[in-house]
C-alpha cells in the first residue's frame, strides 16, 4: 500500500503534502485494524455499502424513475444499505478468516488433478479458496442481502422470497462476473487484514449493482 501511494504522486512539494497526508490516514486505518479489527473492518463495509447506494440514486436516477428532483436522495434507503454493510462486514471478517485456517498450508491436495497439477501448492490453496468463497458463500451471501434489506423495507418473508426468486439469478450471474478474478487477486497478494477493505473497495460498483437491482 506504501509502495502504491508512492506511485501515486509525483516529487514536487503539492503532490508530497498529498502523500503524506495519505501515509498518515493509512497509517491510521492499520493501527485501526490492529486495535479493532472486526468494528474497523463493519465501519469500513458500512461506509462503501452506503457510498454504493448513494452512486446508484445519482446514476440510475432517470432510469428507475425514482428521485427525480434535482439532488433528491433517499437517506432512509442509504441507511438501509449500511446497515447491511456493517454487519456484511463482520460476516466477511469470519469467513475470510475461517478459509485461512480451513484451507491447509502446505495445500498438498489436487496434485493429481491434470488442470491443476501444475499449479504451485500456493495457487492451489488459492484456486481451493476461491472455489470455497464463490461455492458456498457467494450464494449464501446473496440471500444474505436480499433478506437483510427485505426485513429492514418490514417485508414479509414470502415476499422476500418472491423477490429472490425473480432477481437472485442475475446477481449471481454479474458475482460470477468479477468476483472469481478479485479473489484471485485478494487471496494471492494482499494480507489477511486487508482483504476485507479491498472486498469493499472492488465491491463499490458492484454494490452501485446491488442497489440499482434491488430497488428498480
Amino acid at each position: 500500500p506504501q509502495r502504491c501511494i508512492r506511485l501515486l504522486f509525483s516529487s514536487n512539494s503539492q503532490n508530497y503534502k498529498k502523500e503524506a497526508t495519505m501515509r498518515r490516514a493509512w497509517s491510521l486505518y492499520g493501527k485501526a485494524l490492529e486495535r479493532h479489527p472486526v468494528v474497523t473492518k463493519m465501519m469500513t463495509s458500512s461506509s462503501l455499502f452506503g457510498l454504493g447506494d448513494v452512486v446508484s440514486q445519482v446514476v440510475f436516477r432517470d432510469s428507475t424513475g425514482e428521485n427525480q428532483e434535482k439532488h433528491s436522495l433517499d437517506p432512509i434507503r442509504t441507511l438501509r444499505m449500511s446497515c447491511v454493510g456493517f454487519v456484511f462486514g463482520g460476516i466477511l471478517h469470519g469467513w475470510y478468516g475461517l478459509l485461512e485456517r480451513a484451507v491447509p498450508k502446505p495445500f498438498t491436495h489436487f496434485a493429481r488433478v491434470p488442470i491443476l497439477s501444475r499449479l504451485s501448492p500456493e495457487t492451489r490453496r488459492v484456486v481451493a479458496q476461491v472455489g470455497c468463497d464463490q461455492g458456498l458463500f457467494a450464494p449464501a451471501s446473496t440471500l444474505f442481502f436480499f433478506t437483510a434489506v427485505g426485513k429492514l423495507e418490514e417485508k414479509t418473508f414470502p415476499e422476500i422470497g418472491d423477490h429472490i426468486r425473480s432477481q437472485a439469478l442475475e446477481v449471481l450471474k454479474v458475482n460470477y462476473m468479477i468476483w472469481p478474478v478479485a479473489i484471485f487477486i485478494s487471496f494471492s497478494y494482499v494480507p489477511l487484514q486487508y482483504r476485507v477493505l479491498f472486498t469493499n473497495t472492488v465491491a463499490l460498483s458492484y454494490n452501485t449493482f446491488l442497489s440499482y437491482l434491488y430497488h428498480r
